[in-house]
């Protein structure tokens, strides 16, 4: 006898005889016709939305979480223009002005290999272009842009084998052999142990200092130079590298600035090329017979929204200072140890006494732009002091 249980959810079920029990029970469940679950229309992610939101944070420089996270799935987007606009995103992120962002989406398009640095924009500019316009806001970013630019120029010059034009960058800026852009594969070693061009690569240490430790891909030089059969550069590159005067990685950037400098008469940037430039607002002229620790103070120029490091360089002009106020001056006193160190009240006296005497010396000129921001006008004051002198005329 037929038997039909009631459905609590509706319908009818297929009817079945109690000895059939065991059969259906047993018999495989048939699969339904579309096992897959459609997304709702609210989930679709649409690229062309996407791409216009993380253009538009790059604009305004908000959420920036948004923008590297599209351009990390998509690098390609970095360099595309939007309808009805004449900029790429890339163009909007230089005018902002924050090289760390520069710096995390060059990185993204290493496995781009279209992708181009002084890409041109609807209008015809590149992100030089703007970086100039700009510069006077965010030096620190034209400063990049420019020394990205150079070390495209040399590294291109040397896969096109044009060693003259190679030559006349290193001349320029020696250090720059040793730096390569974020999204390049090689640096330029690598790049002559890749084409095995050994002849060469001892004709341009004749003119600057390579770096033998430094890693492409996680290899060295002499590692490019084997896997592609260069087995002379590798075993030169070897050899130089058990001798005892070879500098090492930690000790080579400053020796390389110091190299560059001396050979073009100005100033280039290395590795930190783009940290916060200090400014000391108590001349030099004004130190006597105290550390230079109690004058010196520094001030950022920089408006962007990240630390950088200014503490390398305010040592190197505070021990610049001091050498040269002792060559000048015999009778220095001997400096304190410390500027934070216990005084007593007499040390206390005889210090506000000294900077009186030197600041008295100073013309009403110079006192106030020691004193001022020269970009702001706004009077700088160093936080690490606790003392303050009033002056009275």
């Amino acid at each position: 006898m037929s038997k039909q249980p009631p459905n609590p959810m509706g319908g009818q079920l297929p009817s079945y005889t109690i000895g059939d029990v065991e059969n259906h029970t047993a018999g495989p469940t048939a699969a339904p016709s579309n096992p897959l679950i459609r997304p709702l229309p609210s989930q679709i992610v649409n690229p062309d939305s996407a791409f216009l939101e993380a253009y538009e944070c790059a604009k305004i420089n908000r959420s920036w979480e948004k923008v590297s996270g599209a351009l990390l799935a998509h690098p390609d987007w970095l360099t595309r223009v939007p309808d009805g606009r004449s900029w790429t995103m890339l163009h909007q992120i230089v005018f902002s002005g924050h090289v760390i962002h520069l710096n995390e989406v060059l990185a993204l398009q290493a496995g781009n290999p279209q992708f181009r640095l002084l890409f041109q924009a609807r209008d015809g500019k590149t992100v030089r272009d703007v970086a100039t316009e700009r510069s006077h806001i965010h030096p620190n970013m034209l400063r990049r842009i420019e020394r990205l630019a150079a070390v495209d120029e040399l590294l291109n010059n040397a896969k096109e084998r044009k060693w003259e034009l190679v030559k006349q960058c290193i001349t320029v800026q020696p250090d720059i052999v040793n730096e390569k852009s974020p999204y390049r594969r090689y640096y330029l070693a690598h790049h002559l142990a890749f084409v095995g061009q050994l002849d060469k690569f001892k004709e341009l240490s004749t003119l600057c200092h390579f770096k033998l430790d430094l890693l492409a891909e996680g290899k060295t030089i002499s590692q490019i130079a084997r896997e592609n059969n260069k087995i002379a550069f590798a075993e030169y590159v070897e050899s130089l590298q058990t001798e005892p005067n070879d500098t090492t990685e930690g000790t080579a950037a400053p020796a390389a600035a110091s190299s560059s400098h001396s050979a073009s008469g100005g100033s280039y940037y290395s590795t930190s090329y783009y940290d916060d430039p200090c400014i000391s607002f108590i001349p030099a002229h004004v130190v006597a017979n105290v550390t230079n620790d109690h004058y010196f103070a520094t001030h950022s120029l920089y408006q962007g929204g990240y630390p950088t490091s200014t503490s390398t360089t305010t040592a190197t002009t505070n021990n610049h200072h001091h050498h040269q106020n002792n060559h000048n001056d015999k009778k220095s006193v001997k400096p304190k140890a410390t500027a934070s160190s216990t005084t007593t009240e007499e040390e206390d006296s005889a210090y506000e006494q000294t900077v009186i005497n030197n600041v008295a010396h100073m013309s009403e000129k110079n006192l106030l732009n020691s004193i001022t921001c020269c970009i702001t006008k706004a009077i700088l004051r160093d936080p690490g002091k606790t003392r303050m002198i009033i002056f009275t005329s």
